[in-house]
């Protein structure tokens, strides 16, 4: 997926993980990265993008979290990694980037495997 940011102005790219287990721990593993087209619109900027963003959604639009997360220097893949309780079947994933300002347009990708989200196991807490 490929989307472009000013500081305001973002493109998103929005994704589904279905076939979710409610009340069991998942990890997806994504890579990320920025680079500069030197092509962009009139008054803009080539530049990195500076932050990616995701976001998480139930089904019925309600936002159960956001992770902010730098990408420190461009055309470079970043592996990043959430972790989740499944509250439903399905969870609704948004990927976004940012520049540092209004007049700065960059590119930001993101590459997620087909194998890239597991279940794993918590530990359980020890009672005592």
């Amino acid at each position: 997926m490929d989307f472009n940011a000013t500081k305001n102005k973002r493109s998103s790219a929005i994704t589904k993980v279905k076939n979710l287990k409610p009340g069991k721990t998942y990890q997806i593993n994504f890579y990320v990265a920025s680079t500069i087209n030197k092509i962009v619109k009139q008054g803009c900027i080539p530049g990195y993008a500076k932050d990616f963003f995701i976001e998480t959604y139930l089904s019925n639009g309600k936002k159960l979290s956001a992770h902010m997360m730098p990408l420190n220097a461009g055309a470079t893949w970043f592996k990043q990694t959430i972790t989740f309780k499944a509250a439903e079947t399905e969870l609704t994933l948004k990927f976004s980037a940012f520049t540092d300002s209004d007049t700065t347009f960059s590119y930001a990708h993101i590459f997620v495997d087909h194998n890239s989200i597991e279940e794993i196991q918590q530990e359980e807490p020890l009672d005592y």
